[in-house]
């Protein structure tokens, strides 16, 4: 799990629920508006549902500790940072998070 993820490369924030999923954003919103307007990645913040799935984050870059925020308001979350991969690091050549170790590691 990381805090951040790679300007123009890949990677996804999960949540539990859907609800989850509004909050997250809307905390993005608030902290972040322009980013969140101009920037933000169609479909970022999903499920774990989704979980190994990534999106292209392209050129958002938030300039806060969304996972401190999250935890602030009760809002479990795994930021997943891929790099510039296209897929989860060693998804191919060893296996990735499970969604249970996933769950384990959520803020």
């Amino acid at each position: 799990m990381t805090d951040y993820l790679t300007f123009k490369g890949y990677g996804r924030i999960y949540v539990l629920t859907q609800e989850d999923v509004r909050k997250v954003e809307n905390v993005i919103k608030e902290m972040d508006s322009y980013e969140f307007n101009n920037y933000y990645p169609e479909g970022l913040v999903t499920t774990l549902d989704n979980y190994p799935r990534v999106v292209y984050i392209g050129k958002f870059d938030f300039s806060f500790n969304l996972t401190e925020e999250c935890k602030k308001r009760s809002i479990p979350i795994f930021i997943f940072d891929s790099g510039f991969e296209d897929r989860p690091r060693g998804y191919y050549n060893t296996e990735p998070y499970t969604k249970d170790q996933i769950q384990t590691l959520m803020a």
